[in-house]
């Protein structure tokens, strides 16, 4: 069904996962930019400055980059998620223990709990991100 909810549910549905999305597409794209040196970062007595690496500004943009894309995924995770509960399907047997390790941490999309998304899927996130190095519960499945 159209943004993955039942009829006349009155829960607004996966929209607005597709807005945090777009959130997460634009705060990695400002991230990717370039690092530069900031004007002015020179030795004022003229000597070898150090401090003023760009692999710094970099490791900090690879961050954010990262972390948004984890948020993405655990966005489009839980879309999957939901999209396996209304049609009645479940995924296929090979993805059976990744899809119940996931399913546990996202919770229906009902009136009553609509509150409780944005914990959810920050939820997802992190288990997502831990699993990515090689930690936490979903690591070994990945």
């Amino acid at each position: 069904p159209i943004l993955l909810v039942p009829e006349d549910s009155g829960v607004i549905g996966t929209e607005f996962l597709a807005w945090s999305q777009t959130g997460h597409a634009e705060r990695a794209r400002h991230a990717a930019m370039p690092s530069t040196l900031p004007a002015g970062l020179e030795d004022p007595g003229g000597g070898q400055s150090d401090v003023a690496a760009t692999v710094f500004l970099a490791y900090e943009r690879y961050m954010e980059v990262s972390d948004a894309t984890d948020a993405a995924l655990a966005t489009l995770l839980m879309a999957i998620v939901q999209a396996f509960r209304l049609s009645g399907r479940l995924p296929p047997p090979e993805l059976d223990s990744f899809y119940n390790a996931i399913e546990k941490h996202v919770i229906p999309f009902e009136m009553y709990r609509i509150d409780k998304l944005g914990q959810s899927l920050s939820d997802l996130k992190t288990i997502l991100s831990e699993a990515l190095v090689g930690q936490g519960e979903l690591a070994a499945l990945i």
